[in-house]
């Protein structure tokens, strides 16, 4: 069973609607993208995950669930699938530009100062208690 990185391209279209603009990162088995959703003319994250992949069913449940959260503190989660075509479980959610927080850091020094520190984990406390409230877990929280 292939659960490598999923192959996809810049200029690729997933669920025919997000265009695969560039990648931004993702590791030995998840791709993210900055796409554009065509029908809407607007740009939007896309992470893929191999079909094959033993945690497949496990994402597209958890993203499905996800989707019904509304928060204004979280990232809304647009649309799930998988796209026969490729394969691939695609998770689409609205694009926020931005710094992720290790480049926020680092452009900072590397430091926030306590009250930064408090106030960044506040939010998130928040947001996390909120999506606990509706029975759901974030699943995959990083440092950055």
């Amino acid at each position: 069973m292939d659960v490598s990185t999923p192959a996809a391209t810049a200029g690729a279209t997933v669920l025919s609607r997000y265009v695969l603009d560039d990648r931004i990162g993702g590791d030995d088995t998840v791709t993210v993208w900055r796409g554009t959703d065509v029908r809407l003319a607007r740009a939007v994250g896309v992470r893929l995950l191999a079909r094959t992949d033993p945690r497949a069913d496990t994402v597209l449940t958890g993203a499905r669930l996800a989707a019904g959260f509304t928060s204004r503190r979280a990232v809304p989660v647009l649309d799930v699938d998988v796209d026969e075509a490729t394969g691939l479980v695609v998770v689409v959610d609205e694009w926020v530009p931005g710094l992720g927080f290790g480049d926020y850091l680092a452009a900072r020094g590397d430091r926030l100062s306590s009250g930064e520190a408090t106030g960044v984990c506040l939010e998130l406390s928040r947001v996390l208690a909120a999506a606990h409230a509706d029975g759901l877990a974030h699943g995959c929280l990083r440092p950055n």
